[in-house]
């Protein structure tokens, strides 16, 4: 594949990339957010300000083409490039930590049961989940996560055929999530009119630890573009939890 350059007043001859405006003529310090690009070129590059801008437009494709017209990006080539970056990076502070399991319990909505939980699962299922679902309501956690309460997990798990897995989970589409006998978690994708399922080979307080890193890049990602950095900062949230996590998650933004 024959890579394009362009020519260069200063460097000649240079691969290329796009920096918003504002990083080409306005000085240091101004925030450097990368996009990955679909060929060899360098990502394209806005600063702070174009990134904050974002935030207030729909993200439809017009306003895309809007923000872009404000941003006014510009052509330079690839030695050019890292010099603006260096310039003007700064630290990235996304609000993806991963939080200990007892904080984010006290996160989830209560509801009172008049009988123990423990009646109604299966012996084996983990102790921390039985525990939980005694006093939770149903709720979101994030778009691939809906904890189901007691009365939901029941009623998901009463006649199926397969009795060596526990629903405990679903998404917000068709997608849901099991225990099997050795609490491994078991994710069941739908993919057109089929299930494909993915032994995740984590447990029950590292996909609540997960949940609620995706619970937080939803909330990213109703903001922002999605960024280099930003898939940077969450694979180390995920390898963090589980380093099986990074593989499981590599394409999800």
């Amino acid at each position: 594949m024959n890579m394009k350059l362009i020519d260069c007043c200063n460097h000649n001859l240079q691969t290329f990339g796009v920096v918003c405006g504002h990083l080409k003529t306005n000085g240091k310090n101004l925030g450097f957010h990368e996009e990955e690009a679909e060929d060899q070129r360098k990502p394209d590059a806005w600063c702070n300000d174009c990134h904050e801008r974002w935030q207030f437009m729909k993200q439809s494709e017009i306003e895309r083409e809007q923000w872009e017209e404000i941003c006014d990006f510009k052509v330079v080539c690839g030695v050019c490039y890292e010099k603006i970056k260096e310039e003007n990076q700064t630290v990235n502070n996304f609000d993806i930590e991963v939080l200990p399991v007892e904080k984010l319990k006290n996160q989830l909505s209560k509801q009172e049961y008049s009988t123990m939980a423990a009646e109604y699962f299966p012996v084996w299922v983990p102790d921390l989940y039985v525990d939980m679902i005694s006093t939770l309501e149903t709720q979101i956690i994030s778009i691939e996560s809906k904890l189901l309460n007691v009365e939901e997990a029941l009623k998901m798990n009463l006649y199926r055929e397969k009795t060596d897995e526990w629903i405990f989970a679903t998404s917000t589409g068709e997608d849901y999530w099991t225990f099997d006998r050795e609490q491994n978690i078991i994710y069941y994708e739908r993919l057109g009119d089929e299930f494909v399922t993915k032994k995740m080979n984590i447990h029950f307080d590292q996909w609540l630890q997960l949940c609620f890193v995706l619970q937080k890049l939803d909330r990213i990602q109703e903001k922002y573009l999605v960024t280099i950095a930003l898939q940077k900062a969450l694979q180390q949230s995920f390898s963090i939890i589980n380093p099986v996590l990074v593989d499981h998650f590599k394409n999800i933004i």
